[in-house]
Order: C-alpha cells, then structure tokens, then sequence
C-alpha cells in the first residue's frame, strides 16, 4: 500500500467450470509488509510484471480435445486475437484480450462482478491500468476454464537475478516448487554451462526408466520419449489387462496407482522454459520408458532382467532391439536380497558396454538405524544412490553401507524447512484419477526413489557434454571427489558414500574432459544459501543451513547478523571453516521474545569481505493463546493393516469418525481392530468429499510417524492413549501414506 488508512480485502474464487466459486476451498492468504521476507511473496511490485491485456495459452493436442468432456454450462466469450504462435499446436501462443470486454470483463465472464471500482492505482500504475491488469487476469481464467486450452496464464516480465556466472532461469510456472533439490545439487550452474554447447551439434543422451511405465501424454513429457516396450508377463496383475507389449504408457485408472515412473521420468528429463510445471536435471536428455513395475510396484526379476536387456540393447523377450539404446539406466526400484556373483558380472558387463546403471539403495531404515542397501544397489558396476534431505543431511528413510556410492536429494515430507510452505518433498510431473478418467498433474514424494533420477540426469548431462564418457571414467570422478560434495565425515561414509552429486562441478569435469575446444571461461564465484529460505513455523526450535562456494570466490563470510531479537544465528562448531567462514549454522527462535499469536519475518545477512551481501529470509510464529483447541470439522480415523499393504492386499481393517466438535482441541476416538498383528493409525479430514483423507490442503497425520515403516504397532490387547498431532498438508501426495492412499469410504 502507499497511503495509510482502513482497507477492505475481497477474496472471489473461480471454480474449475468458470464463474466465481459456489463451493469450498483450500485457501491460504498472509498479508505482510513491503520488505519483511516473508516466504510467501506478500508485495506485488509494479502488478507483478503482468503485461496488460496479453495471455499466454498452450493449445490442448487434437487427442486431449477429442476426448474431452463438455465443462459445465456453455460460456459465450470474445474469442482472443491471435499475436505471435500458434494456437492449434501444442506449444505457447500469445493472444490479445479482447477489447470490448465491458467493465471488469463481466459481458465475457458471465457472474464476474459487476462493478470495479480502482480507487488508488499501483506504484507507477494508473487506475486504468489496473482496471486493464485485472480484466486480463479474469479473462485468462476464462479461457482456462473453457477446457479449450491445456494451460493459460497471464503474460509476465522476467528479469536477470543473478549477474555473475552462467545462470538457468526457465519460465516453468512450478519451478520455484524444486529449487530446494535443484539448489542442492547446483543444477542451475550446471545448465547455463550446458546452454552454452546447444548450438553444437549433438546427440541427446538416453536415459531408460525402468518403471511403472510413464503418462505418455504429460505435456512436461511431450517430445522427450524414445520408443519403450511393457516387459510385465502376467496380465493378471499388469495393471493394463495384456502381458508384454510396445505400450510402455501407464495407462492404469485405479485410484491406488503410484505413477512412481511418471515421477521419476519427469525428475531426470522434463522439459523445460515451456512455461508449465517444472523442469528435469537434464532436460535435453530423452526418456526410454520401460514397463517392469506393476501400478502398485511389484513384480519380478525375470520382468526387469527383460527391461535391463531391452534397454542395453541386447536380445529379449519382445524381439525387439531398440536403434538407440540407452546410455544410462535408472532403477528406482529394489530388493532385500545379495548380489550373487552371477549378477555382479551381470551389472559389471553392463558397464563395460558403456552403460551406466543408477540404483536406488532402499527406503528401510529410521532415524536411529540404518538399513543395508538393497539388491541390485548392492552390485558392482552401478552407481548405488542414497539420499539426502533439505539440510544435507541423510534423510531418515535411506540405506546405506560399505556399497553406498554417493547421495542426492530425496526429500522429507514430515517437514515444511525450505520457505514454500510446502512438505519438503522432490516435486515432479504425476498423474492422478478424476471420474475415471486419467489428468496429468504434478506432485511431491520422498524416496531414495526421487534422489535416482537425480543422478540419473546428472550422468546424462555429462554424456551431453562429453559423450566420450565412459561409466569407469564416471566412477573415478566420483571416487576422487572431484564431481561431488563430501558430506558427514571427511571422506566416504557408510551414510552419505562419497558425497552429494554436482551438477555443475559434474558439468565442469565433463567440459574439461571433452577437450579445450569451446571450453568456457572458469565458472565466475560466489557464495550461496542452501536452502536459500528457512522456515521455523510454529513449532520447530532450529533449522540449519549451509554457506557454500558456487565456482571459485575470491571472499569469505565476514559475519551473521539476524534483524530480529527472536531469529539468532550461530556457528554448529566444527561445521564452519574459521578462515572462509563456509559451512553449516544454525537458526534458532525465541519465541519468548514473541507476543502470542505473532508472525516473524526476519532477515539474515550474510556479510562478504568485497562489500556484498547474502541474505536469508527467516520465518516464525507463535501459536496465539488457546491455539490448538479449536476444530477442524469431521476427522475421519483409519487404522492400516500394515501386513496387508505390503502384500498388495486391502489394508483398511478399522474406521472412525469422531465428533466433529473435539474438546478442548483434541478428538476422542476408539477402534476395534479384528485380527491384525501389525498396524499403523492414519487421520485426516476429507475437505474435498473424494472419499480420500490427507489430500492437498487437508489436514492429516499419523501414529508412529508418517511414512516410517520401521514405527508400527504390534497390539497384544488393547491400546491406550494414542495421541498424535493433525497439522494442514498442502502438496503431499495421499499415496505416499500406504498402498492406495488412505481411503475413508468404503472397499479400496
């Protein structure tokens, strides 16, 4: 705001027909000052750099129309004028909004409102200006309600934010959803010095996802597939009603379907600057989809083996060699069984084709202890990929030992640490089932699963830059420590393996082993934040982050200063070089200092010995006086039969809906549990009424924990005080609880 005084903020909401919202919805709004950091943007400088009366619409591919339902009523609108692109293609077209509009769009919106009434324009913005920003918005949510358009969004200025040093900002819409993992991983180094090579001619890398197949028609997917092949024998539980077949598409409408290779494919080669979604590792790589994975996640060894071969390149089931088979392999996939010496010649001949395979090391251990890696992580031969979560650390859920290679983001989605508000999560393209039907999306899930493709992509883009690169030269970068960041103690760990892949130090080494032909300048310096934004919330005591070198800086940290009493920063000992002042420190709140109910936004400024600044927006909360004993409507209580979950079988043996009115905050309940010997308690609202709890938005938790498999209870008689905390979810995926997802209503 620019002038003191009383304002009266209206929120309207647009259904997904068109019109404004007649129902519920999940809707979070903060309001803060100009410049508090506030993790969410609370400031919209110059109408957010909206283009006045320009949209920017994909158009839907002729299948996707055909096959589209008619969307609620008909909506007569002024058809939008064409600028630049095309409209009937699968790529972005510029479009002009209509003129004649009338006021506030309301002859083109149907229920828009009927008067708007700007009575103080933005900074440097008119009134009409405003009037023109605000039809444009309404218009583009018209045109994306029409069902005509795969996606529409208001035209918006970019601007340069970072001087120094290659740089990669796409224009994907979700991105700033990932740049926790990206970040990590400098893939953002990595790809400026990658866009540098793309006027050379070359080949892009094949990655082959060993999978669950992928949604072949996910728009962030769209031109990135070679030709696969479904490698699942048994049309029992294929998911796809055949066995063996070239549709490598995950075509299954069940409501428990994973869409794990969707996931995954989406992390290692996503397109990018298509100004949808997010972006992959290795964007300019392809996707080998191979079906070996049923869409619950199982099947067998014969199945996979059959995949390995296909994708390698060799003689299999289907007769069918591919003419480029792939260079890099990823199995986010794995067992609980050793590596006989039959299959570590099997992977190791692998890699003497020139076949990198990158294998995920297994979800089974906890906080407290930690699990050996999985079968074929367990091999010779193959990269075996651990993973890590925001604060560098192993995330709780990943294997390790003697056979660990190295680590990359995984994710853990018990906490909200990295400033989106959202769990911490790897998010990447998904599907999901609507009135059976099949509706590309996007999604968050943790796993040593999510750090594969990681590595995955990471080795493609090597072989982008260098395709001369072989995996026994890969391997000696990553045992040498020269592509990756040593975690842990010094040297390799049963934990962390070598370290956490490098995107752009993996970038550089390829570069450099490629030649000096074209080679680019040293990567320019400077220091960063990992995360670059700390989110405390109302509960959580500390969060660290790390101060870290991006190329070669020439300065140091000189001190940490935070602008609130109640954010404090320090040191964590040893985990900080006393003469660079790089490493790991600590933020800590003191919410005695804090009135209840208050929001701190606070900044930590990094000071630099050549004059310049790293700043760290903090946020904080006290919980006001009474938090915690309101309600939040019907909560519905399932008791999982964690037996039946890990055989594929119904898992809901109990459910509850408690009062809808708790007391004093906290939900009464009690089950009768026939016959189970293992079960896991799961809660949640069901705000949506799609008969599934602990959806986006809606409140959910769990006993012991959520997603630890190791905590489950083991009933001898009967049960009592079982008490766990309820706390709103926004982007977490309900199939990342149990198999299927927890369903209230009732069968699966």
């Amino acid at each position: 705001m620019t002038r003191s005084g009383d304002y009266f903020i209206s929120v309207r909401l647009f259904d997904d027909i068109v019109g404004w919202s007649n129902g519920g919805s999940l809707y979070q709004m903060r309001i803060g000052a100009p410049g508090a950091n506030t993790a969410c943007r609370n400031q919209t400088a110059v109408n957010a750099g909206i283009v006045p009366g320009q949209v920017v619409a994909i158009g839907q591919r002729s299948t996707q129309a055909a096959g589209r339902p008619a969307r609620g009523k008909s909506l007569v609108m002024q058809q939008p004028v064409l600028i630049k692109g095309s409209a009937a293609i699968d790529r972005p077209a510029l479009l002009g909004v209509p003129r004649d509009l009338g006021q506030g769009g309301a002859s083109a919106l149907g229920k828009a409102p009927t008067t708007w009434q700007p009575s103080l324009g933005h900074q440097g913005i008119g009134p009409g200006e405003t009037d023109s920003v605000l039809r444009t918005i309404l218009y583009a949510k018209a045109l994306a309600g029409s069902g005509q358009w795969s996606a529409v969004f208001e035209n918006f200025t970019m601007q340069a934010l970072q001087a120094a040093a290659p740089s990669f900002v796409p224009n994907d819409r979700e991105y700033p959803k990932q740049r926790w993992h990206y970040d990590a991983i400098e893939l953002p180094a990595a790809l400026g010095l990658a866009a540098q090579r793309a006027g050379d001619a070359r080949v892009a890398p094949v990655v082959a996802v060993l999978d669950t197949g992928v949604v072949i028609d996910h728009p962030d997917l769209a031109g990135q597939l070679e030709p696969g092949f479904d490698f699942i024998t048994d049309p029992a539980r294929a998911g796809d009603g055949d066995g063996i077949d070239a549709n490598a598409d995950d075509s299954s409408i069940s409501v428990g379907s994973s869409f794990h290779g969707t996931h995954v494919a989406g992390t290692i080669a996503a397109r990018s600057n298509n100004a949808i979604g997010g972006i992959g590792v290795a964007p300019m790589a392809r996707i080998m989809p191979v079906r070996v994975l049923t869409d619950r996640g199982a099947t067998s060894f014969y199945d996979i083996d059959q995949g390995i071969r296909f994708a390698a390149g060799l003689s299999n089931d289907s007769g069918v060699i591919p003419t480029r088979p792939a260079s890099v392999i990823n199995l986010s996939l794995g067992a609980g069984r050793a590596c006989s010496s039959s299959d570590a010649n099997y992977f190791q001949d692998l890699q003497a084709r020139g076949i990198t395979v990158v294998v995920a090391s297994g979800n089974d251990s906890s906080a407290s202890r930690l699990q050996p890696i999985g079968f074929p992580a367990n091999c010779p031969g193959v990269i075996a990929v651990g993973a890590t979560d925001a604060q560098f650390k192993r995330a709780y859920y990943s294997n390790g030992g003697a056979e660990l290679t190295l680590v990359a983001p995984g994710g853990d989605q018990r906490v909200s640490t990295t400033g989106t508000g959202l769990p911490d999560g790897v998010f990447s393209t998904m599907a999901t089932i609507s009135g059976g039907r099949r509706q590309p999306t996007y999604a968050s899930l943790q796993g040593t699963s999510m750090a594969t493709p990681h590595v995955s992509g990471i080795v493609a883009l090597m072989k982008y830059l260098d395709p001369t690169l072989t995996p026994i030269r890969i391997d000696a970068l990553i045992r040498s420590g020269e592509i990756v960041d040593d975690l842990g103690p010094v040297g390799r760990d049963s934990e962390t393996g070598f370290g956490q892949l490098n995107a752009r130090k993996a970038a550089q080494a390829a570069i450099r082993s490629a030649g000096g032909t074209g080679t680019p300048a040293p990567l320019p310096g400077r220091i960063e934040a990992f995360p670059s934004m700390l989110a405390l919330g109302a509960l959580r005591e500390s969060i660290d982050f790390e101060l870290r070198r991006v190329g070669e800086p020439s300065t140091r940290v000189v001190r940490l200063a935070s602008d609130s009493p109640a954010v404090v920063v320090a040191p964590l000992g040893s985990a900080v070089d006393p003469v660079s002042g790089l490493g790991t420190y600590r933020v800590s709140a003191r919410r005695n200092l804090m009135a209840p109910g208050q929001a701190v936004f606070a900044t930590i400024t990094v000071e630099l010995t050549v004059g310049d600044a790293v700043r760290v927006p903090v946020s904080v909360e006290r919980r006001a006086s009474g938090a915690g004993t309101g309600s939040l409507g019907p909560v519905y209580l399932l008791v999982i039969d964690q037996d039946a979950v890990d055989a594929g079988a119904p898992d809901t043996v109990a459910a509850e809906v408690p009062l809808a009115a708790p007391l004093n905050g906290a939900y009464e309940y009690t089950a009768t549990v026939p016959g189970a010997s293992r079960i896991v308690l799961y809660a949640g609202t069901d705000n949506d009424n799609d008969l599934l709890i602990c959806s986006r938005g809606e409140a959910c938790g769990g006993y012991p924990v959520l997603s630890d498999r190791d905590r489950v209870l083991s009933p001898r008689g009967d049960l009592e005080r079982i008490d766990f905390e309820l706390a709103p979810f926004g982007g977490i995926n309900a199939q990342s609880l149990s198999a299927g997802g927890p369903r209230r209503g009732p069968g699966k």
